[in-house]
């Protein structure tokens, strides 16, 4: 089932970039960036498209919203919060790699995890970085999961619960954690779609 009532997007067009409010997502809304046919949605950001505030790549991405369009930010302990998704990535840039879904912090400019598709020499990779405490200059990869060629179907979840645990699975492969507790006033949300990681 395509849950699309509390999501906007955010397009690779126009400066700055243009956002497609959630009542225009629920209202049937469709472009060359994005097109849902009621089975599946479509995203696509060319490498030529225009980027984010906070970085150099296009994106053709959803991000989670309350039904009423404002956006949302929850902190990990307020409930058992949960983004899954089933896709199939089916073309990349010259640089092989693209992001598929991220679970962000609403104060910090880059995602807590990022679930990473990179096509190298015919073969896929989903790599999970996680960003271990919000001062980290780094997200370490924490698990790759080999084996998702291009046009290939495969699912993945990125669940939080109340009580911290953080549960990752890429095609029944699964990574778990306990959140830092340096992250427990951070606010989250979710994103998914197609983040494009090149820009010639």
């Amino acid at each position: 089932m395509l849950d699309l009532d509390t999501w906007s997007l955010t397009r690779p067009e126009a400066a700055p970039v243009r956002t497609i409010e959630a009542a225009q997502i629920q209202s049937g809304y469709r472009d060359q960036y994005f097109y849902n046919d009621g089975a599946r949605i479509t995203f696509w950001a060319p490498v030529t498209g225009t980027p984010t505030g906070n970085s150099q790549f296009p994106r053709s991405e959803l991000r989670e919203t309350y039904k009423d369009g404002t956006a949302r930010n929850w902190l990990y302990r307020e409930g058992d919060h949960a983004l899954r998704a089933t896709l199939a990535v089916t073309q990349v840039p010259s640089n092989g790699t693209v992001v598929i879904g991220q679970m962000h912090s609403k104060d910090n400019i880059s995602p807590y995890i990022k679930l990473v598709y990179r096509e190298l020499n015919g073969v896929g990779y989903v790599n999970v970085s996680l960003r271990h405490k919000p001062t980290d200059t780094a997200s370490p990869t924490v698990m790759s999961y080999k084996g998702m060629p291009l046009n290939y179907p495969f699912s993945y979840s990125i669940e939080v619960s109340r009580s911290g645990l953080v549960k990752v699975n890429v095609a029944g492969m699964v990574y778990q954690k306990q959140i830092d507790p340096s992250w427990n006033n951070y606010r989250f949300y979710y994103k998914a779609g197609m983040y494009n990681l090149d820009n010639t």
